[in-house]
């Protein structure tokens, strides 16, 4: 089946869960349990596409033996994706749990540098990918300032071939990212923060991100707030969204979840953004209370959609 949404990860990782006793400084620990999975912000994004009916790609930057651990658990996911080798190993990443479920804590290996010829392949991929997907979602953080720049480059190319753009990031990727006017900016308020250089609360601050962002032409914005409160935009219009109220048993990948549901709401409906709000937000509280991550099934998103409350703003 042709990819609908493609999604790119500069910086992915193989991502393993361990479940201890008890913890203790300088004990040895030993695990009763332990998952292994794909991680990384875009994999996350088509992870959760896939489960709400969507035909993604996930497109990844690896390299090392972990390159091809990472396609592994891919395919025993049935996650459709390209790899695009890297003379450095794949990071990994440890996130440990307690036998309650309590994070204890997490530990990533510091990322590889990403060579030039990396962007050249992946625009080459995108030149030649056909049929045209409808978007392209450029997800995570760059794993160096040189790389930076690359959603960028990628960003202007695909719009000038047609393709709807979104952009999950921040940092520097973000600053350098935005003037390629992307369709869509989704952002959480701390980044969002550092963007602006300022503080990020309520409708104000919100605002003036907003017109910062449609002089660039960006279409698109939903800065999330954890589980509090937050606003999203489509052009001049703007809407107030509180997510529903779960018992959250691991927030992580909440925002790509979203991210998958905003793309997946604007797909079948492109004109109706509240209720992409709406399966963006059902999609992200689902995640957070789940231990899997980005990976709810349509069914119990769709539950989740009428305690969602989305009103527009003025």
């Amino acid at each position: 089946m042709a990819a609908d949404i493609l999604t790119l990860t500069l910086n992915a990782m193989v991502e393993k869960r361990l479940w201890i006793s008890s913890f203790a400084l300088g004990a040895i620990h030993r695990a009763n349990r332990v998952e292994c999975n794909a991680g990384g912000k875009g994999v996350n994004v088509a992870r959760q596409l896939l489960r709400l009916g969507n035909s993604p790609l996930a497109m990844v930057c690896a390299g090392g033996h972990t390159a091809s651990h990472l396609s592994q658990l891919l395919d025993q996911e049935q996650l459709p994706h390209h790899i695009f080798l890297t003379p450095e190993p794949l990071r990994e990443g440890w996130t440990i749990y307690d036998e309650n479920g309590a994070e204890i804590g997490s530990f990533f290996e510091p990322s590889a540098p990403l060579p030039e010829n990396i962007l050249a392949e992946i625009q080459s991929f995108l030149r030649h990918k056909t049929p045209a997907p409808r978007w392209l979602a450029c997800c995570g953080s760059a794993p160096d300032d040189a790389s930076a720049t690359f959603y960028r480059h990628l960003i202007e190319q695909a719009q000038k071939n047609g393709l709807l753009t979104a952009l999950d990031t921040y940092g520097k990727a973000l600053r350098e990212s935005t003037g390629a006017s992307p369709t869509l900016v989704k952002i959480n308020a701390q980044e969002a923060a550092q963007f602006l250089g300022a503080s990020m609360n309520g409708l104000d601050d919100f605002k003036k991100l907003q017109t910062r962002f449609l002089k660039l032409g960006i279409r698109y914005l939903v800065v999330t707030d954890g589980n509090k409160p937050f606003f999203g935009a489509h052009d001049s219009r703007i809407w107030k969204v509180t997510p529903p109220e779960v018992e959250a048993l691991n927030p992580t990948g909440s925002g790509d979840a979203m991210l998958a549901g905003l793309l997946s709401g604007l797909g079948a409906a492109p004109d109706d953004f509240p209720s992409a709000l709406r399966l963006g937000t059902a999609a992200g509280a689902c995640n957070a209370a789940r231990y899997q991550v980005s990976n709810t099934p349509l069914e119990e998103v769709q539950k989740m959609i009428s305690k969602v409350m989305c009103s527009a703003v003025e």
